[in-house]
């Protein structure tokens, strides 16, 4: 059972990670995006 929550801790971990580099990638395509339009 301690294993399953340690494996259930580090998904959540990567989920964190992985959700945070998609959220500053899109801010940053959106960004130029509209820099680029004025």
């Amino acid at each position: 059972m301690g294993g399953k929550v340690l494996i259930y801790k580090q998904n959540k971990m990567a989920a964190r990670i992985i959700y945070k580099s998609y959220y500053i990638l899109f801010v940053t395509q959106y960004w130029h995006h509209t820099k680029k339009k004025h």
